[in-house]
């Protein structure tokens, strides 16, 4: 097969970065792990999640790694309120609504797309 049916950038992520992780005591009520956030696209990467630059928002940055064009939808279990599109130097662009605990967003082959997630 190609580069898509051999999983070539999902292993290089997991070569080149590997996972890190943090114990952590689990609170009542809680399951025992939980994913930030899901993808219902494989060929869609989550590059980067951090604090903005400006403000205690975060940022979450992907990318379409295949070449094909997409409907995304990112999900996450955190009380985000609503989400914005960015630039990458995070000026906001576009809202985008955050729904039924995520947001749902067109993606281009090969682009790069840089969120503004906000807390209530």
């Amino acid at each position: 097969g190609d580069f898509r049916a051999a999983g070539v950038v999902a292993e290089g992520y997991r070569f080149n970065e590997p996972l890190l992780l943090q114990p952590a005591a689990a609170r009542p009520g809680q399951p025992a792990s939980q994913s930030f956030f899901q993808l219902n696209q494989p060929n869609v990467v989550i590059d980067t999640v951090k604090k903005a630059e400006d403000s205690d928002d975060w940022i979450v940055r992907l990318y379409e790694s295949h070449g094909a064009r997409c409907r995304l939808r990112l999900t996450s279990p955190l009380p985000f309120q609503s989400a914005v599109r960015c630039n990458l130097l995070e000026a906001e662009e576009i809202s985008l609504p955050w729904e039924d605990g995520g947001l749902t967003v067109e993606v281009l082959p090969f682009k790069i797309i840089t969120l503004k997630l906000k807390f209530a």
